[in-house]
């Protein structure tokens, strides 16, 4: 990877969640505040957006229940968002879906309609149609299907896939039996998204995953691809995240 880029991390809000659902056996019953992030990526004449998190808390309410004590950054909007680090929903070229999780596709229906093109895995575009009775839940076609996007927005992709000089999309299934990462090649070195093939910089550096699973199996090989391939990371809902950080992210490797 040659060409560098500017990666910029956007916040919708935040949520409570229960701990070892985030990594497997830990502090359970607790409750932990994460953030619910999406990652903007720009140069060499390109903005990207990976994932577009969730559509709104008053969403989250009306369709999975209850949100606990959750909390917007301003309002919660993408488009508000982005134009803080002077987007519109019309500059952006792609939009990656790391997985089609309502929390990580939420807000795709900003673009559509728009020169936006959507990267997602065949593989998770047909297993978000008929999931596994552990992760029904987790999906909301509306989110992603036409109603979302036009049909000639949705591109499916087969393996790992170069979306341009310096970024690339990776399968890391586990999670969900389609996810993928994105390693973008910056000023500072590669840096992984790791959506929720790693959901804190704590599945990586103690290699335990998570406890919303599709496959264990294929979560630890993901969580090694993602140690071997990049020298820094932004995992999916790393409390330690700010809002708009765009440097001094997590060493994918500790110490």
């Amino acid at each position: 990877m040659t060409n560098t880029y500017k990666v910029t991390v956007l916040n919708m809000g935040h949520v409570d969640i229960e701990s070892s659902l985030m990594k497997r056996g830990w502090n359970c019953g607790q409750m932990m505040t994460i953030p619910q992030p999406c990652v903007a990526v720009e140069g060499n004449g390109l903005k990207i957006l990976l994932d577009t998190s969730y559509r709104s808390l008053a969403w989250i309410d009306e369709y999975c229940g209850a949100v606990n004590n959750g909390k917007d950054e301003d309002d919660g909007s993408l488009v508000t968002a982005m134009a803080k680090i002077g987007w519109k929903p019309e500059d952006v070229d792609y939009v990656v879906n790391t997985h089609l999780h309502y929390d990580h596709c939420g807000q795709n229906n900003v673009f559509k309609g728009l020169k936006t093109k959507f990267i997602i895995t065949r593989t998770e575009w047909e297993f978000a149609q008929h999931p596994t009775p552990n992760l029904v839940y987790c999906y909301y076609p509306h989110l992603f299907n036409i109603e979302s996007a036009n049909p000639d927005q949705i591109v499916l992709i087969d393996g790992e896939y170069e979306l341009a000089d310096g970024i690339i999309c990776f399968p890391t299934p586990g999670h969900t039996k389609g996810h993928q990462s994105v390693l973008v090649n910056t000023e500072e070195g590669v840096v992984c998204y790791a959506g929720d093939a790693a959901n804190l910089t704590a599945n990586l550096h103690e290699n335990v995953i998570g406890n919303i699973i599709y496959d264990t199996a294929s979560s630890i090989r993901s969580l090694e691809e993602i140690r071997r391939r990049s020298e820094f990371v932004i995992c999916g809902h790393e409390p330690s995240l700010k809002n708009f950080q765009s440097g001094g992210f997590a060493r994918t490797h500790e110490g």
